[in-house]
């Protein structure tokens, strides 16, 4: 349940989402990057490439994936609450948020990965010749499990002691190469959207293609979270 503060919080985001939607739409994906505080982990949530497309408005990058635009602006307008809820984590120090990164997301996206995966590889074999069988979905989870791993198992042993133990021992190059991973995580993502049409459960689907899509929901909307702390949080220095 919302907290008094965080209903206020929506109410006021109605309210800014109207107001900003004519100017925040004609920006930069790569200008909203600098000036709007976790818009990075909206752009992930809609699959907007900001590294690598950044100088597409923000009106161009919506038209380009067919994105509604109500529902973008309504998810930046979230961003109210979002933001109260990251100050917190900025709190805490690099022990704390790693060890609660390490905790909910990457012990979490192992265990989701490799049943996500199950569960494709039998979608994929009962449902093979159903028009809206998500083809290629298990190879695809398959990779992006070896991807993400190499990626995690880097930052648990080499960046987040350091973080912990000698912070200034990172270099900047560290943390562009981790956002860049960042970005083809987000990429890998995208092509989930793609194979699953949206990852829109179709209509009379079995228990397990239902649980499979709801279970990529998940792991996206994780991801997303996950990344968003490590980005905006611990490789932006702002806690110690």
């Amino acid at each position: 349940m919302l907290t008094f503060n965080e209903c206020f919080s929506l109410v006021k985001c109605f309210y800014f989402a109207r107001d900003i939607s004519m100017d925040i739409i004609s920006k930069s994906l790569a200008q909203l990057v600098q000036e709007v505080p976790g818009i990075t982990a909206v752009f992930s949530q809609f699959g907007l490439s900001y590294c690598w497309n950044g100088s597409q408005t923000l009106k161009q990058a919506m038209e380009n994936t067919k994105l509604k635009e109500n529902d973008v602006l309504e998810a930046i307008a979230q961003l109210t609450v979002t933001s109260d809820r990251m100050n917190e984590w900025r709190k805490m120090d690099n022990k704390e948020l790693i060890t609660h990164l390490m905790d909910r997301y990457h012990q979490v996206h192992r265990v989701q990965l490799e049943e996500l995966f199950r569960l494709a590889c039998r979608v994929e074999s009962v449902h093979h010749e159903h028009v809206k069988c998500p083809i290629g979905l298990a190879n695809h989870l398959k990779h992006f499990f070896i991807e993400l791993e190499k990626h995690m198992l880097n930052e648990e042993t080499v960046l987040f002691p350091r973080l912990m133990q000698d912070p200034l021992s990172v270099t900047p190059d560290h943390i562009v190469t981790m956002k860049q991973e960042h970005e083809l995580c987000l990429e890998a993502i995208n092509k989930i959207d793609d194979i699953t049409e949206g990852v829109i459960t179709p209509k009379g689907a079995c228990n397990t293609w239902t649980a499979l899509y709801l279970g990529l929901r998940t792991f996206k909307d994780d991801l997303a979270s996950h990344i968003q702390l490590e980005n905006e949080i611990l490789y932006r220095g702002e806690i110690t």
